[in-house]
């Protein structure tokens, strides 16, 4: 497999994790962050690494918001970034940006 395909594989596996988490699937979602990753990871880094991937999909959503007429009301979308958020935090306390 050359460079650029082990690139593409990682960049489509970590777009995965992120799919998987938003739609709260955390034992796939850690299943393909494992497999992504460049070196073994340790408990800890996995956990981090999904507590940033869920304020990534809060901020995500965020933006979103804000620069698109999305067809759900705000009021709709904060159950979401409510339960993501919490995730975050439960998972990596440490972020000071969650």
């Amino acid at each position: 497999e050359s460079l650029a395909g082990r690139r593409l594989r990682r960049s489509v596996l970590r777009r995965m994790v992120d799919y998987r988490l938003a739609n709260d699937d955390i034992q796939e979602a850690t299943r393909l962050l494992t497999e992504s990753a460049p070196s073994p990871l340790t408990n800890d880094m996995i956990q981090s690494e999904l507590g940033f991937r869920y304020r990534g999909l809060c901020e995500s959503l965020l933006q979103r918001r804000m620069t698109e007429l999305t067809r759900k009301p705000a009021t709709e979308l904060l159950p979401k970034l409510r339960h993501w958020a919490a995730r975050a935090i439960e998972l990596n306390p440490k972020d000071e940006l969650a």
